[in-house]
């Protein structure tokens, strides 16, 4: 590129030497200097063209890389959701029924984050495996969600959602339009770091407010 510019700024040098060339009578002088610029200039543009080429067609390919892709079929499609909640009575157990009633969820687990209402107690006679996890916030509450998932899920798929306003319907859109693949296509993702899990156990699809799964790695 800055070849090419190097020889456009020749080539434009010389064509605008016309101009003291004839109104300040200067053509005995500037005559054979603006004609070599003018001629001359092609050979970095020129040079500058090539280069690209070569960059484009020879260089470029060895720098691109080429990681080996890893693709591991799934037998067993069944899903186990895990859900977290605090203080959803309200919605918990149509929640957890709904994702019951979804062909291909095999488990509901409900973690409810030390709530103070009836979570716990309506995530059981919902169906759902309740736990209760005693330290306060969030990411507590999500890792024990995935730990307790990926031990049960023997080999197959956990989600991990919200309790509140989550829907079994979900899991089927989103498997199929957000990556318009089939299950049995997706890779597993070792569930290594969540306690004494099993490794190679579960693909982990984080479904969050925009109802589309989100691919993560446990390590």
């Amino acid at each position: 590129m800055l070849s090419i510019c190097f020889g456009l700024c020749l080539y434009l040098t010389g064509v605008a030497m016309v101009v003291p060339r004839l109104v300040f009578g200067l053509n005995k002088y500037l005559l054979r200097p603006s004609e070599w610029l003018v001629w001359y200039s092609g050979l970095p543009i020129a040079a500058g063209f090539l280069l690209a080429l070569v960059d484009l067609f020879i260089l470029f390919p060895a720098k691109r890389r080429r990681s080996p892709f890893r693709h591991d079929p799934i037998g067993d499609p069944s899903i186990t959701v895990a859900l977290t909640a605090y203080n959803d009575q309200e919605s918990i157990a149509d929640a957890v029924a709904d994702f019951l009633a979804h062909p291909m969820v095999r488990n509901v687990i409900v973690v409810s984050n030390n709530s103070t209402d009836a979570t716990f107690d309506r995530a059981l006679a919902a169906g759902a495996i309740a736990f209760d996890e005693p330290r306060q916030g969030y990411g507590h509450c999500v890792y024990r969600c995935l730990k307790e998932a990926t031990e049960m899920a023997n080999g197959g798929l956990v989600a991990l959602c919200e309790g509140a306003g989550r829907s079994g319907h979900t899991i089927s859109k989103s498997l199929s339009l957000t990556y318009r693949t089939p299950i049995s296509s997706m890779a597993h993702v070792r569930s290594r770091g969540c306690g004494n899990t099993r490794r190679n156990s579960a693909l982990l699809c984080t479904m969050g407010t925009s109802k589309n799964i989100r691919l993560s790695s446990i390590f």
